[in-house]
């Protein structure tokens, strides 16, 4: 194992450390192992993780996924006969977990990975291997996330034998948009993080406009697949990329081959980027160059053209645990290929469909409240509550709402709505935070919520006047 980075603070060199020594208690795990992770990318990444470790290693194990932490979820994990017990990116409330463990805390490890912010450590920390950067007053929101903690643990846990774990912690921390902006804004842990997985040769980073980072797919499609950031009206619609073509006078084929962006020239490229400007602007949004630029990492221990990119593949683990495919995300993730890829393209096509539909009615009904607060309200219509978080995260990064908080609220059953909330870093460096905001939240109507400064939720009672409640915490902490 290789030593401590010099470059970290104290505080990060304390994670990493944390990150070791649970390393060296994944090396003595025996048993039957149990884990619980979260139905997001971060979160199926992190499983994926453990999956190919217990059964590199032939550890007995069964691994779930699920949207969150009930009474009912947590009875029937700790029901199961296991040795050891994993919870990742669910980890956040130890005292509620803990009540359910306690009863077998004398036969049986409880080991948490996760980067939320953490309810009453100081009760339950001593009895918990636990690993969360915010121990250490690290913003979980911006530093290891649960995938990036998980693969390190299992990468040192065998030696640094398995780079394949560290492309596991890039697409997840791809998927908890922790790894974007990384040449200018990217944490130093995660930059140690991304380090260590470029000098393994399991990565290149690459910085271009965004239409033209995918090199692997039909131009046509990469013109507008990629969602971050969103651009009502342009983003995921095959029919405006094949327009923009035709405009810029780029064929679509070539020799009998769809042509990719590897086949333009400059000039070539120069003529697409100022076509989708022309287009930009006369849908009325306002957009700069340097707007349209972002990066990506080619995985370059992949083949496959739908597997090559970080942000490619973390959107197809995305869109499996959106449709309830989750079992799918994490054998794939885990490094499973063969005809899994197939299936799983084929349920990121449905994905794909069912998200441009809701994104479109999202445009349609936003409503925005002290020029600060956009809301979504997907209540009393046909949506899967899933896709509530792909929504706020995709809105926040959207040019036309990146400077609001984005509010998606939907109902998960009679009586209980679910609450997707995410906030420009500018409004956070000004003293918002959404998890607080949450917590209060669930105090005042009934329920759970937590997560980020950036990024958090909750599960709430259905009451009159949400809304408006909503807007008054917002609005009571950007007054501040």
């Amino acid at each position: 194992m290789r030593g401590v980075n010099t470059g970290l603070s104290n505080s990060e060199k304390k994670h990493l450390k944390r990150i070791q020594d649970v390393s060296r208690l994944f090396r003595d795990l025996k048993g039957i192992t149990a884990a619980l992770t979260h139905y997001d990318a971060d979160g199926l990444m992190a499983g994926a993780s453990i999956l190919r470790y217990l059964a590199r290693n032939e550890i007995p194990f069964i691994v779930r996924a699920v949207h969150g932490l009930t009474d009912d979820i947590l009875r029937d994990f700790f029901d199961l006969e296991a040795d050891n017990y994993i919870i990742l990116d669910l980890g956040s409330d130890l005292e509620y977990i803990y009540e359910y463990w306690k009863e077998k805390e004398d036969r049986s490890e409880l080991i948490i990975i996760d980067h939320h912010r953490i309810h009453d450590k100081s009760d339950y920390i001593d009895y918990i291997s636990l690993v969360n950067p915010e121990i250490y007053g690290l913003d979980g929101g911006a530093n290891s996330s649960s995938a990036i903690s998980t693969s390190l643990i299992t990468y040192y846990a065998e030696g640094e034998e398995d780079p394949y774990q560290l492309e596991i912690g890039v697409i997840g921390g791809i998927g908890d948009m922790q790894l974007y902006n990384s040449a200018t804004s990217v944490t130093p842990f995660n930059k140690f993080f991304i380090d260590l997985a470029q000098k393994r040769g399991v990565i290149r980073y690459i910085h271009d406009f965004i239409f033209f980072l995918n090199t692997k797919i039909p131009l046509y499609k990469a013109l507008t697949w990629r969602l971050i950031p969103y651009i009502p009206n342009f983003s995921g619609r095959d029919d405006v990329g094949l327009n923009i073509l035709e405009k810029a006078g780029v064929p679509i084929e070539r020799e009998g081959k769809y042509i990719t962006a590897a086949d333009l020239s400059d000039a070539e490229k120069e003529n697409i980027l100022n076509t989708i400007l022309e287009y930009i602007s006369s849908l009325g949004v306002e957009v700069t160059s340097d707007e349209l630029l972002g990066e990506s990492y080619e995985l370059l221990l992949e083949e496959h053209e739908e597997l090559y990119y970080a942000d490619s593949f973390s959107t197809l683990i995305s869109a499996l645990g959106r449709m309830d495919k989750e079992d799918m995300g994490m054998l794939l993730g885990s490094g499973v290929r063969g005809t899994l890829i197939d299936d799983a393209l084929r349920v990121l096509e449905k994905r794909r469909k069912l998200l441009a539909e809701y994104l479109e009615r999202a445009s349609k009904t936003v409503e925005i409240y002290h020029d600060t607060v956009a809301i979504i309200d997907f209540r009393e219509t046909d949506f899967n509550p899933k896709f509530a978080g792909s929504i706020s995260t995709i809105l926040s990064k959207s040019i036309v709402y990146q400077d609001k908080v984005i509010i998606v609220l939907c109902e998960i059953e009679e009586g209980k709505i679910k609450l997707s909330a995410r906030a420009p870093k500018e409004k956070v460096a000004e003293g918002l935070d959404l998890s607080e905001i949450m917590r209060r939240l669930a105090e005042k109507i009934g329920g759970r919520g937590g997560g980020h400064k950036v990024a958090a939720g909750a599960t709430l009672n259905q009451g009159e006047g949400l809304k408006s409640l909503i807007i008054s915490e917002i609005i009571g902490y950007t007054a501040k």
